[in-house]
């Protein structure tokens, strides 16, 4: 599978695609992406593409099985969605 074909698969999402779809908001990737680095057992797995972060479909919806319940927005409080 080729670079390109990858970025078009609907099996690999990049970060606009995790914030959009399970609201997981892109500081919030970024910071555990650094867990990850921090911690092996962490898991919140992504590839890297040259600078095109992608992640499997899959693993986020394991990763949020395994977290638990997820807090929506508030939008009373402006607070921005996150995981408990």
């Amino acid at each position: 599978m080729t670079g390109i074909s990858i970025l078009n698969s609907t099996d690999y999402l990049t970060i606009s695609d995790v914030e959009t779809i399970y609201h997981i908001k892109k500081a919030n990737q970024a910071k555990l992406r650094m867990a990850k680095n921090q911690n092996p057992n962490n898991p919140f797995l992504f590839s890297k593409i040259g600078k095109i972060i992608l992640y499997k479909r899959s693993d986020i919806e394991n990763f949020i099985n395994a977290r638990g319940t997820f807090r929506g927005c508030d939008s009373k409080q402006g607070r921005s969605r996150y995981f408990s």
